[in-house]
């Protein structure tokens, strides 16, 4: 993909606001301020000299060498969001495809609306409406040997939408980063693949009840909620930031830039005093990822256990006396056993 040159477009008048733009952004050092860094995905290359950005699809970056100088990307960023030409792959304009650098650079440089023009975009409007979160949610879901990729356990994000009752979150909407995967590979090439990058991971949205189904329900695993604590502003950060990481995509590394690894991103856009990805430099294990986030202070509210079916039927025989767990064993084999006169002198709550 080739993206426009937005500098060389710019018309003469847009040119001189450009240039004011860049300029004030000049005598703040933008480029060099961690929040900048969290938008871009920016991380220091092991020789010290420079940044390079964890994100590898080309349509993340506005600026020719925007993936490794962050600068450029900056003033690409703003010269782009002059123009009103649609892009790939969201199809939308540069404001549109990336709100939360647009809200960011426009608290900080004071974008006039009369000179650089907010434009409508009505995609990312409706995915605010449909979406409108009071809080995040990390789930953690159990390990799962029968999938490589989740033997480990696996992390998600759920929006909690405003006003819907803790009865009700299995309709909200759940953050999700996995490898695609082509349906032919074999396990030799997917283990390979898997663990130096050979797939790309992509961010999707879908609601959750579908992976309470997949997890609780057919894998039998189970799964952790820990509610976190973030201000609306912080809330509306990290859903610009999960719209504009629909635009690329990552090279998957099974134990390192898995799924753990890159929802600790969104959460320190939200709150970029956060530090959680500082220190997982070879492998990335969820529940270490969990631990951490636990360890932060003040930023879980709530943890909220949510047993599988076999957790469940595993806690109920636990309760039992071995008679009852004899019962259980001769009912399974034979169901009209229930009918029986030594069934029906168990007590009621018992037999149920």
């Amino acid at each position: 993909m080739v993206l426009p040159d937005f500098v060389a477009a710019l018309a003469p008048a847009q040119r001189a606001v450009w240039q004011e733009l860049t300029v004030r952004a000049a005598a703040q050092s933008l480029w060099d301020e961690r929040f900048w860094r969290l938008l871009l995905h920016y991380m220091p290359d092991w020789s010290g000299g420079g940044f390079t950005s964890e994100a590898d699809g080309p349509g993340f970056f506005l600026a020719p060498r925007g993936k490794t100088d962050p600068r450029a990307e900056l003033e690409g960023t703003l010269a782009a969001f002059f123009s009103a030409e649609i892009i790939a792959p969201g199809e939308m304009t540069p404001q549109c495809t990336f709100p939360a650098r647009y809200r960011w650079l426009n608290e900080r440089l004071g974008f006039d609306a009369a000179r650089l023009p907010p434009q409508p975009c009505p995609r990312f409007e409706e995915f605010q409406s449909r979406l409108d979160p009071a809080s995040v949610s990390l789930i953690f879901s159990s390990y799962y040997f029968n999938n490589p990729a989740s033997m480990f356990g696996h992390t998600l994000l759920r929006f909690n939408r405003k006003g819907r009752s803790a009865d009700a979150a299995l309709l909200d909407s759940a953050v999700n980063y996995s490898a695609s995967v082509p349906a032919g590979d074999g396990n030799v090439g997917y283990a390979l693949k898997g663990m130096f990058g050979g797939y790309q991971g992509y961010f999707s949205l879908l609601p959750y009840y579908l992976k309470v189904r997949e997890y609780n329900d057919l894998e039998n695993r189970d799964l952790w909620e820990y509610r976190l604590r973030f201000t609306p502003s912080q809330m509306d950060y990290l859903l610009r930031h999960t719209w504009e990481l629909g635009s690329t995509s990552f090279d998957y590394f099974f134990f390192k830039e898995n799924c753990s690894y890159h929802l600790l991103s969104i959460l320190e856009v939200g709150r970029p005093e956060l530090h959680l990805r500082e220190r997982y430099h070879a492998w990335t294990m969820p529940t270490e990822t969990v631990q951490d986030v636990m360890a932060q202070p003040g930023l879980v509210d709530e943890v909220i256990y949510r047993p599988s079916q076999s957790s469940q039927i595993d806690q109920r025989l636990a309760v039992m006396s071995n008679a009852e767990r004899d019962w259980v064993r001769r009912l399974i084999d034979a169901p009209e056993a229930a009918g029986t006169a030594e069934f029906q002198a168990l007590p009621l709550p018992r037999a149920a």
